[in-house]
């Protein structure tokens, strides 16, 4: 489909008989392209999941990481190996 369009414009700008002509073109083609950029930029992706997510795991992390060190069963080195391991 785009090659055919590309073909279609490119026919348009090359058999304008008059100058009128070609610049009315040229401005269907440059609305085209400001229309398709238009689209293209109003696709976004949501951005503020990300860092929300992120705080969320950084907060269950931190809460395990308390709970080995208040463990009094465990020895510092035992602390220490599960928390590397997590």
């Amino acid at each position: 489909m785009l090659k055919l369009k590309k073909a279609e414009i490119n026919g348009k700008a090359n058999n304008a008989d008059t100058t009128a002509e070609a610049e009315r073109i040229q401005g269907e083609i440059n609305t085209a392209g400001t229309d398709g950029e238009t689209a293209i930029n109003a696709v976004t992706k949501d951005a503020a999941k990300k860092p929300a997510a992120k705080d969320s795991l950084t907060g269950v992390a931190d809460t395990k990481k308390a709970e080995i060190q208040n463990d009094g069963s465990l020895s510092e080195t035992a602390k220490e190996k599960i928390k590397k391991q997590k």
